[in-house]
């Protein structure tokens, strides 16, 4: 009898081992999802997000720079013609909101370091920008 338990106690224990390694479905899924999140930044620098836009995508960022007006980025203003620029020393992208205190297009405040907090966003012909939250002087 004795014998007889230590086989079913081994033989559970077995096959509850058998599947430990393997993953669920659900637990798959969940590491593809976040499989882009290991080279997200909340502080990037701009050809950070330029390079893989896809992993800031609706993330919240804080990126400093340079205000620039108008002028200095790539393409057109994604959104609307107000939309302007943050350059830093890696490149230069579109911000898309108020403009930050003391800095007016065309040139008030051109070359004032400053801090923008907002979302990445891609428009439909695939260009990234900074949907600002808050751009502060630095």
């Amino acid at each position: 009898m004795k014998k007889l338990i230590i086989f079913w106690v081994v033989a559970i224990i077995a096959i509850a081992g058998i599947g430990c390694g393997k993953k669920t479905k659900v637990e798959e899924k969940n590491q593809a999802a976040n499989s882009g999140s290991a080279a997200f930044s909340a502080t990037p620098k701009i050809s950070d997000i330029f390079a893989k836009p896809e992993n800031y995508l609706n993330k919240e960022v804080t990126v400093t720079g340079q205000f620039m007006g108008w002028k200095g980025a790539a393409g057109g203003p994604p959104v609307t013609r107000s939309d302007w620029v943050l350059k830093d020393e890696t490149g230069a992208i579109y911000v898309v909101g108020p403009y930050p205190p003391g800095c007016i297009p065309p040139d008030t405040g051109i070359g004032t370091r400053i801090k923008v907090k907002g979302v990445v966003k891609i428009n439909d012909v695939k260009q990234a920008y900074i949907q600002s939250k808050l751009s502060e002087k630095e």
